[in-house]
């Protein structure tokens, strides 16, 4: 490696060297690792890989690696796939893809129509509400009933003697208005 004015290429490059770590992988050992673990369950001969539809490379959940490792390897990032938090191919597979849609499942049978038409509406004339009546309670008895004539001490049912007379009655002659002066001039007083 050599020194350039690109700093992320220069810190890329003192990544790679292991500065200021006692001993590294060499060109050798990350070869060995990157066969094992294209070979293994990360790699595109997995049985997941096999039934997957689409790979990892373009999947929003595959977090790319940095250093050489990064054009064949990556991490999985989705907590649902059975891959997550390991290393995995570019062109590895798990079914949980971010773009991986459940396809709408058609029913066991065919959907016959609807019996009610919820398309149209009916005008129905709504008659006379009456309440309704319940007739659970059993007829009173004789007993039960309440006597027909007030009491004295009932001062808020109405008698007869409170009624107007009717006009033209036999009550008309004997009553107070009797007693009133005629507008004729007839003083019966005298």
């Amino acid at each position: 490696y050599e020194q350039t004015d690109d700093v992320e290429a220069d810190r890329v490059a003192i990544y790679e060297l292991g500065l200021g770590r006692a001993r590294v992988l060499s060109m050798d050992g990350r070869a060995e690792a990157f066969t094992r673990w294209y070979e293994g369950e990360g790699g595109p001969n997995a049985e997941v890989a096999k039934k997957a539809s689409a790979t990892c490379s373009t999947c929003g959940f595959f977090m790319k690696m940095s250093g050489a490792a990064r054009r064949i390897f990556g991490v999985c990032a989705n907590e649902w796939s059975p891959s997550d938090g390991r290393v995995v191919s570019l062109d590895h597979g798990c079914g949980a893809h971010s773009e991986t849609d459940v396809r709408g499942r058609r029913g066991d049978w065919r959907q016959s129509t609807p019996v009610i038409d919820e398309g149209e509406m009916e005008v129905i004339e709504m008659g006379e509400i009456r309440p309704k009546v319940i007739d659970d309670a059993p007829a009173p008895s004789s007993e039960d009933a309440p006597s027909a004539v007030a009491s004295d001490d009932d001062a808020s049912a109405p008698s007869s003697e409170d009624a107007p007379p009717a006009v033209g009655s036999d009550e008309d002659s004997g009553g107070p208005a009797a007693d009133t002066p005629s507008s004729d001039g007839d003083d019966r007083n005298d």
